[in-house]
């Protein structure tokens, strides 16, 4: 095992340098405060794995400026370096260059996170070899105020990772992401990027989230995160733009962290036929409430009863603010708990319908118009909760009119118009100061 000074051709007391005992002290202690990993899982005890390093395996200290400053590794250097251990970036692969110099900054500024990207490094004979470089933040600790990286020697990617840069992605009619273990997508295949709207440059790293609407984003996150960690696949719906699309993602590699690829399905066609067959049913394919024309329907045979009946007409205030905020995708989301939390407000006779838009409507039969306001006042108490969409919480209230009626001879729509109007009456009335 040596200990080496990146810069001082095997001295171990030039100015400002610790003696070679110091740093390998210094460098267990790093490792220790990695938790003593070693080879992905529980070291056995800090002293013996110090010991017990393999030939095939370096450690080293990296400091803000991103240059080494001493390793702990085999006899003669790791790649053969021994003499010039310092200038890992300049003998990296041109290819993977930028990738490794991204990961610097990014696992200094996550000490929470172990960082892991697989290079080509070039050795004293010239040629190149494949390492797994893994990297901790030890910023916390003043005696080493930077990086610690484990450098091991590994096998070349399979044929099955080749793939996801070859051109066989290329030709694939599905579109199809690929990302490197570090979880940023390195391939974007010409389907993906007809399909998604953006170039491939665009689409790579972790431009491809802007893709989807806001409030899609943090679960397709998750799903990218189980596939490299966990290895495990998972789907998730997501719109883009006017498109309602199914993102599955399938991890590679035989450890984690895992490369994945997601394949992206356009569901589009198939969500218009649901919602036309869901309005042949007389219902609204968004919340499956009853739609406009079931509402009128449903409101004419309570009248033509003869039964006292009240309409209470809602309309949403503020919820413009999702949409402006987070997209149409999370309105559709937001409009669902709207009709869950009013279709449990009213009692078990009354029927909500939607109007259109974020406007509702709900029926109450055997319901004289001195009633209907204890109504209305549930459905606006039901809504003074926010609703909690993904990370974020919007206040989005109702404004409701009532107007009631009894007699066959009573024009629904006459009905409904006069519960609007009483709507936007309360719409235009000074909020209650508190």
């Amino acid at each position: 095992m040596a200990v080496t000074p990146p810069d001082c051709d095997g001295a171990a007391d030039g100015p400002g340098r610790p003696d070679p005992q110091h740093l390998e002290e210094l460098l267990e202690r790093a490792v220790a405060r990695t938790g003593g990993v070693v080879g992905g899982g529980p070291a056995a005890p800090l002293a013996e794995a110090m010991l017990a390093l393999a030939d095939d395996e370096s450690w080293m200290l990296v400091d803000l400026a991103g240059a080494q400053r001493y390793t702990l590794g085999p006899p003669g250097g790791l790649l053969g370096w021994a003499d010039k251990p310092s200038g890992v970036l300049e003998r990296l692969h041109p290819d993977d260059l930028a990738e490794v110099s991204a990961a610097l900054p990014a696992a200094l500024a996550q000490p929470e996170v172990v960082h892991r990207v697989r290079a080509r490094v070039r050795d004293a004979a010239g040629e190149f070899r494949w390492v797994e470089l893994t990297m901790w933040s030890r910023l916390d600790d003043p005696a080493i105020a930077g990086l610690v990286v484990r450098t091991r020697l590994v096998a070349p990617p399979d044929d099955a990772e080749l793939l996801l840069g070859s051109s066989l992605v290329d030709l694939l009619p599905t579109p199809v992401l690929a990302a490197a273990p570090n979880g940023r997508v390195a391939a974007a295949n010409p389907a993906a990027v007809e399909l998604l709207g953006r170039d491939a440059a665009a689409l790579a790293g972790t431009g491809w989230l802007d893709a989807f609407e806001p409030a899609a984003r943090p679960a397709l996150i998750d799903a990218a995160r189980v596939a490299q960690w966990q290895g495990e696949p998972t789907r998730v719906d997501a719109r883009c733009g006017d498109l309602d699309l199914s993102v599955a993602f399938a991890a590679q590699g035989p450890a984690p962290p895992h490369g994945w690829i997601a394949t992206v399905e356009d569901h589009t066609q198939h969500t218009q036929v649901a919602r036309e067959l869901a309005v042949a049913a007389g219902v609204d394919p968004l919340t499956g409430l009853l739609n406009r024309r079931s509402s009128i329907d449903a409101l004419g045979r309570l009248l033509a009863d003869d039964r006292p009946t009240a309409v209470l007409f809602c309309d949403l205030d503020g919820f413009k603010a999702v949409n402006d905020t987070l997209g149409h995708h999370a309105g559709d989301v937001a409009l669902t708990q709207v009709a869950v939390r009013l279709s449990a407000a009213v009692r078990a006779a009354d029927q909500v319908g939607r109007w259109g838009g974020d406007e509702f409507v709900v029926l109450c039969p055997d319901t004289p118009e001195a009633q209907a306001e204890a109504v209305a006042e549930r459905l606006r108490v039901a809504m003074a909760e926010p609703l909690q969409l993904g990370d974020h919480r919007f206040t989005v209230g109702v404004s409701v009119g009532a107007a009631a009626a009894q007699g066959a001879g009573i024009d629904p729509a006459t009905l409904l118009d006069r519960a609007d109007r009483a709507m936007y009456e309360h719409k235009q009335r000074p909020a209650p100061r508190g």
